[in-house]
């Protein structure tokens, strides 16, 4: 949905004071129609409250362009819309493409025709399970990376999980073991992300330094 930016605070301030501002009782579904003011309002959402968000990735970035006008091009007196405004909500490094839900609920064809709600049932369902921070905690103080590994690959194994963003975490936690001097177990969480995110640059780059740390100059 899209609409009026200036609706959005007094709904965030009530959710924030609210007694259902908790994990496991404040659900927000988002989909490919969530952008414009409402990616606005789920950036706020996802910066002050603990809300879950749940069905598909919203259809826009979280720092975004927006405030359309529209305008008459000269020759071909066509009217469209123009941007005229950069909404930074979010960190200026923030580039991700779009918020991605925490339990996946894609609608398909079949599912609307036939009048599913899978991200409601998803919601009615919701049995609270592992979480990337919640794997992150429990393997803080391990000696043994694989631990995390098995335990984040399993995560990662959930068709709910399957729009969760990982790569940023699994770098910087990378990074942490090589300031720790365990390379080895460095290397084994960047060949993690280098899997996981095949596309990235970044991901082979610090895999590389990984190598590079161990002295596998190959």
């Amino acid at each position: 949905m899209a609409g009026n930016n200036g609706l959005n605070r007094p709904v965030v301030i009530g959710l924030i004071k609210s007694k259902i501002n908790e994990r496991g009782k404040l659900f927000v579904i988002t989909g490919r129609m969530t952008f414009s003011a409402a990616q606005n309002f789920v950036n706020e959402i996802e910066k002050y409250t603990n809300a879950t968000f749940v069905g598909e990735p919203t259809a826009g970035r979280p720092n975004h362009y927006g405030d359309g006008r529209g305008i008459a091009l000269p020759n071909s007196h066509l009217n469209v819309q123009v941007s005229t405004l950069y909404w930074q909500d979010m960190d200026p490094r923030d580039n991700r493409k779009w918020t991605a839900p925490e339990i996946a609920a894609s609608l398909t064809s079949a599912d609307y025709k036939d009048g599913k709600d899978l991200a409601l049932d998803a919601i009615i369902g919701y049995r609270p399970s592992s979480s990337l921070q919640g794997i992150i905690d429990a393997t803080r103080n391990d000696k043994d990376a694989s631990n995390f590994a098995r335990a984040y690959t399993e995560f990662r194994a959930d068709p709910q999980h399957r729009y969760v963003e990982t790569e940023a975490t699994l770098n910087r936690i990378g990074y942490a073991l090589l300031e720790q001097k365990r390379a080895a177990d460095a290397i084994e969480i960047f060949k993690l992300n280098a899997r996981d995110a095949p596309n990235s640059a970044n991901a082979f780059d610090s895999l590389g330094d990984g190598y590079a740390a161990a002295g596998n100059r190959d």
